[in-house]
């Protein structure tokens, strides 16, 4: 059944084990969840440029110079500079990320498809970017609410404290629930293979940054 990016993306926000999931999966495809995560990633800059939006009528009038107006448009540029960037890094990520995951995978028992784990990939970046943009909105508004009516900033921090937690365990489980299903192995060897993966890639990352070094000392002298 043919579906649209959004429709995948909310169902696997919406009701991530209720459908959601095999959506993604029988469904899903590279390309949906490659635009879909380009479209989401620039939530959290809306919403800061919203934010930034509404504190303009508190500012004094007179602050509404050529200037004031210089740095809003070079906050702009910086918003869509820092999004591209995003999506570049994420890019590479995912790419690399892919073919390590893939052999680590296929050790394990798992199925043998780069491209279905770069589209898992792309899908659980743009889920984590919806679900922490809407449950930081919504803990955040909740510290307000209890700030205002406790007035307490132990009960708030608590709020944000739990918040955060239970945001990290939803997406973690999904994540491992969704690549499971994909790769077709258990959720406790998919968590084994992203431990492994991580290590790869440390030392791949320290291999790098031990010859960038070498490199540099040799310029240097």
């Amino acid at each position: 059944m043919e579906t649209k990016w959004y429709s995948d993306f909310w169902r696997l926000f919406a009701s991530p084990f209720k459908g959601g999931i095999d959506q993604v999966v029988q469904s899903g495809t590279l390309q949906k969840g490659f635009w879909g995560t380009v479209f989401l990633w620039a939530i959290p800059y809306i919403i800061l440029a919203l934010f930034g939006t509404m504190l303009i009528p508190f500012l004094p009038h007179n602050e509404f110079t050529g200037l004031t107006y210089l740095i809003g448009i070079g906050a702009s540029f910086i918003f869509v500079f820092a999004w591209l960037i995003s999506i570049g890094w994420s890019f590479v990520m995912v790419a690399i990320g892919s073919y390590v995951y893939n052999w680590v995978i296929t050790k394990m028992g798992g199925t043998d498809n780069v491209q279905a784990i770069m589209k898992v990939s792309w899908y659980l970046q743009g889920y984590e970017v919806l679900l922490f943009s809407i449950g930081y909105m919504i803990v955040l508004i909740l510290m307000g609410l209890l700030d205002l009516v406790f007035d307490s900033s132990a009960i708030a921090g608590f709020v944000y404290f739990v918040g955060t937690v239970a945001l990290i365990i939803i997406s973690i489980w999904v994540s491992l629930e969704l690549m499971a299903r994909q790769v077709m192995i258990t959720k406790m060897k998919v968590f084994i293979a992203c431990i492994i993966t991580s290590i790869i890639f440390a030392i791949i990352w320290a291999i790098f940054m031990a010859l960038l070094g070498g490199c540099a000392s040799l310029v240097g002298r």
